[in-house]
């Protein structure tokens, strides 16, 4: 296949629209492949196999469009592009695309398959089931048609035809992996967990069955119980035979990586995986395993076998393999054996109103009770929910931006409304690449409670947010865990919608304060007047602006490259518009002011370059009352 996105086809394998509905949980693609990009940022393959990174705008409205023209005329290179808009969610980019593929594509299959999905995104039911029944009427046995026409009736809550449309799909191929978790999803939805249980024991009864086995293994795994999922696995691996598919070890390498299980990985793997046969998707889980482990030796080999391939997509990732190679090989020979160093972020309260801050008297907390419990909110924790249907590969930015400011909101709220010590925990890495570290699974019990009892971290109580990604809706896991032993109080789970968490958060913080003041009999009051932007739109631009300023305060840290924070001018350019946007904004000036007061420590010329016009924004939208005098006082002393 020709064109800058061969790639593509190279690690989604031969059934891209089956990949596309299918999501890889522990991002190891991302992790190995890709490495640490920096925010909306995406990465693309050149020809010639150079590595090119564009901006996400840049890429929509430059590379795209010259991109869909240029491959009208070719069905592979359409479809390619497709596939990559549904990744990177978009879809409303490609709609025409994905029409004149429709009509051209001899790949009958392939082209209704991603037309309908690209309908079935933007909920044009009646065109989807029109597409589907025409291409079923000529093709009765194809399974990704009749899954694609089952969610058709779930987005209907047609419930008797979606169940029926997804079981005839199961039945037709049990390995037909979105099928085979459709028919035990919705059996637990609608019918309840034995209805579950028995569709899962049904589908393992299937002849040549391993797609059910691999969602019995993630139940185990889900339960702690490694040993019987790798028994699970096995009995797969026999019912689908020599050589085992590349799909089958790409799936259960992806769980055991995702629960953290990564000598089981290699365990498993390395017996089976050929790079001939198996290509790069299913070599990934293995490469993990070998880095996770320290098997350098073994990851080189590994390397150099999938180079003899000479697969000019492979190149770039192999090349990245290469570098991570070197500096785990560097790392190593330091003193220690080449620990990832790093450190975990304290912020206190709220980030904005830190230390002898003037800001406080402008948002007076209650006075704490006595004697005052502690408490640490930990985040930065993401995964990527199993029932989904279609990729979100691209989702990191947002989704870990919300990782972080979810925490540091509940801190900053929880000690305005109680008075309570509160503080946030966020972990950074040092190396191999300076970063916050994003885990990809919800960290234990007894890992969070030390994380509480670290040096200058003491807490009594840790309140862990875990975002799960999950097609438009998300979740946030709640839990209140007794730091003295990692016992956990309460659990709960909610619903966001990434780009309104408006009704999300307010939720959040009820429910933590309703169990505050149930446990410890703590009053709480209102916020202050002064904190107005947590209605509405407003909240989401808030939180971005409070996870920016988290970052800029990171960058002070003497311990943390000084060339680390990229972009300054950009996060001091947004904290400005935020005051544009919401001009009597007490908050939003507060968060500009310490946004400049913070980076001045370590982008002082940023802030010259910008001290115009913030000086300009004081006189066009002064606020009202003493907050404008107090503002422009410290403003006045950072800007010189």
């Amino acid at each position: 296949m020709s064109g800058m996105f061969g790639w593509i086809k190279g690690v989604a394998g031969k059934e891209p629209t089956e990949t596309l509905h299918r999501v890889v949980r522990s991002r190891t693609i991302d992790v190995l492949a890709g490495g640490t990009l920096e925010p909306e940022m995406l990465r693309l393959v050149t020809p010639t196999a150079q590595l090119m990174e564009v901006p996400r705008q840049k890429y929509r409205k430059e590379i795209l469009p010259t991109s869909l023209r240029s491959a009208w005329n070719s069905p592979d290179d359409l479809a390619a592009l497709i596939h990559a808009a549904l990744i990177d969610r978009m879809t409303t980019d490609v709609m025409a695309a994905g029409e004149r593929l429709h009509k051209t594509d001899p790949d009958r299959h392939r082209a209704t398959s991603l037309w309908a999905l690209l309908l079935l995104e933007h909920d044009r039911l009646d065109e989807a089931e029109a597409v589907l029944k025409a291409h079923l009427a000529a093709h009765p046995d194809d399974a990704t048609a009749i899954t694609l026409m089952g969610e058709a009736h779930v987005h209907r809550e047609n419930r008797q035809l979606a169940q029926e449309h997804m079981w005839r799909a199961a039945e037709l191929d049990p390995n037909h992996l979105p099928a085979v978790e459709w028919v035990v999803q919705l059996a637990g939805k609608w019918q309840g967990p034995v209805a579950a249980e028995n569709a899962l024991k049904r589908m393992l009864r299937m002849p040549g069955s391993w797609g059910a086995h691999l969602n019995l293994a993630r139940q185990e795994l889900d339960r702690g119980e490694t040993k019987r999922a790798m028994t699970v696995y096995r009995h797969a691996l026999k019912q689908a035979g020599d050589p085992p598919p590349r799909k089958l070890l790409a799936e259960m390498g992806e769980e055991l990586v995702a629960h953290g299980k990564f000598a089981e990985v290699v365990e498993l793997l390395e017996p089976l995986v050929n790079p001939a046969t198996h290509g790069l998707l299913a070599t990934l889980q293995l490469m993990a395993g070998y880095f996770k482990l320290k098997r350098l030796d073994d990851a080189e080999a590994l390397i150099e076998r999938l180079a003899a391939e000479a697969r000019l997509e492979w190149a770039p990732v192999l090349a990245n393999w290469r570098e991570y190679l070197a500096k785990r090989r560097e790392l190593a020979a330091l003193p220690g054996g080449g620990e990832e160093a790093g450190f975990t972020v304290t912020l206190e309260g709220a980030v904005w109103m830190s230390g002898p801050s003037p800001a406080r008297t402008l948002f007076v907390p209650p006075a704490p009770p006595d004697p005052a419990l502690r408490l640490c909110f930990l985040g930065s924790s993401v995964e990527v929910a199993a029932h989904v249907n279609y990729p979100l590969a691209r989702q990191g930015s947002l989704s870990e931006m919300l990782s972080r400011a979810i925490p540091l909101l509940l801190s900053e709220q929880t000690m305005l409304m109680t008075g309570l010590e509160t503080r946030v925990s966020l972990p950074f890495l040092l190396h191999p690449q300076p970063g916050f570290l994003t885990m990809r699974e919800e960290p234990l019990g007894e890992l969070v409670a030390r994380l509480a009892q670290e040096k200058d971290n003491r807490a009594d109580v840790l309140v862990a947010t875990h975002l799960i990604v999950s097609g438009k809706v998300w979740r946030i896991r709640v839990r209140f865990i007794r730091a003295g032993d990692g016992a956990c109080l309460d659990k709960w789970g909610q619903d966001l919608v990434p780009t309104e968490p408006h009704e999300a958060m307010r939720t959040l913080v009820s429910r933590t304060m309703a169990l505050l003041l149930e446990r410890a009999l703590v009053p709480s009051q209102r916020l202050p007047a002064a904190y107005d932007l947590t209605a509405g739109k407003s909240l989401a631009k808030y939180m971005n602006v409070l996870a920016q300023l988290a970052a800029v305060r990171v960058a002070a840290d003497e311990r943390v490259p000084r060339d680390w924070l990229q972009d300054s001018e950009a996060l001091l350019v947004q904290a400005m518009e935020l005051c544009r946007t919401y001009p009597q904004s007490v908050l939003a000036r507060v968060l500009l002011m310490d946004m400049a007061t913070a980076m001045r420590r370590v982008r002082p010329e940023t802030v010259r370059a910008a001290a115009e016009h913030i000086r300009l924004l004081q006189v066009e939208h002064p606020l009202a009352g003493p907050s404008q005098t107090l503002v422009g006082d410290v403003l006045g002393k950072v800007l010189g």
